[in-house]
Formats: structure tokens, sequence, C-alpha cells
């Protein structure tokens, strides 16, 4: 008898697993993740600076660099001391420079432009029909390309908007170089001829 009611116990456990089981699970609701917040690069962050406090904060940060080599120097202890101390006193110095240029810089109203000067200095503007040569450090790019007389008595014939600069000579109708490439020609200085001399004394 007992042995029946252990196997019918048994056999009602088995029914309620089977039903647990059974019973449909509530589905959850689905999470939504919260949008991300925007990046913020630093190259946006800095294109919202006006130039002369974009310059400041390179300042700064030059300055900083330099700092943590004058900290790396000061535990230096060499034979050469009078070196590394010239060295220690130039990198304060630098340090204090862009520091105080950085403050300079900063004083600008935020909304300042700089005005870029066109022309003038140490690049001229080229005209149509000036005489122009190839800068010394750029002759050695055209060997094997064009020869001597390819480059000599070049006259500017347009200048275009991307820094080309077209020129000719008498052997060649068209030559493009890049506006860096080249330069105004030097004239000459003409001697004058002892002839062209006028002796005050044969006037008189």
């Amino acid at each position: 008898m007992k042995k029946q009611q252990a196997q019918a116990s048994k056999i009602d456990q088995n029914r309620q697993l089977r039903e647990a089981k059974a019973i449909a699970v509530t589905p959850k609701a689905p999470v939504v993740a919260a949008p991300a917040p925007p990046v913020s690069s630093p190259r946006a962050a800095k294109s919202t600076l006006c130039p002369a406090h974009a310059r400041a904060v390179q300042c700064r940060r030059s300055a900083a660099r330099l700092g943590k080599i004058l900290g790396r120097m000061r535990t230096w202890v060499d034979d050469d001391a009078a070196l590394v101390g010239n060295a220690r006193r130039d990198l304060e110095l630098a340090t204090l420079a862009l520091t105080r240029a950085a403050r300079g810089l900063e004083t600008l109203p935020a909304d300042w432009r700089p005005t870029f000067a066109r022309g003038g200095g140490s690049r001229p503007t080229l005209d149509v029909g000036s005489q122009i040569e190839i800068r010394p450090k750029y002759r050695k790019v055209y060997d094997g390309i064009l020869e001597p007389e390819d480059l000599a008595a070049l006259e500017v014939i347009a200048v275009s908007r991307g820094g080309a600069v077209v020129c000719r000579n008498a052997g060649n109708p068209r030559l493009i170089f890049p506006r860096s490439h080249v330069m105004l020609a030097e004239v000459p200085a003409v001697a004058s001829s002892p002839d062209d001399d006028v002796d005050e004394d044969d006037d008189a």
C-alpha cells in the first residue's frame, strides 16, 4: 500500500513539473538603448576658436612639453655642467616666451580674424611678362627632364589661382611650374662704358 502511495505521489510531482514548464513565459518589453552622446573631437573644438586663441592653445601645449623636458634635465649631474646649465636656461626662456605669447594672443577678442598679406615680402607678385627663373634649391628637380636652355629666359604668360605659373621662352611655347619653384629673375646691372663717362676737363 505504501509503495503504491509513493508511486502515485511521484507521478503527481512529475505532472506538476510538466505543467510548470508548459506555462507560457510573458515576454519582456524590449530595452531601448539610450542615444549615445555626440563625440566631441579635439579638432572640432579647436575649429570653434578664433585663429589667435587656437595659436595660444598651441603655445601653451608647447610650453608644457618644454616644461617636461626641463623637469627631466634637472636631475642630470654631468661633468659638462656649463653646457647643461645653458641648455636648461634656454629651455626656461623658451617656456616663458611661449607662455607670454599665449597670454598676449588670448587678449584678442573671440571674433578676431587676421588679415593675410597678399604678395610683397619674400614672394612678390608675378605679373604677366615678368622674367623668372627656377629657385636654386629646386633646380636639381629638373635635371634630366629639361635642358638648361629650357630653363633660361622664362617669361610669365599666366598665373593660375592654384599656384601654377605658366611661362615660355624661345625654345618652349608653354612651360608650367609650381609657384614655389620660381622667383623673379635677377636682372644684371649694365656696366657703364668708359666712353660713356663725360670728362669734365674735356668740356672745360
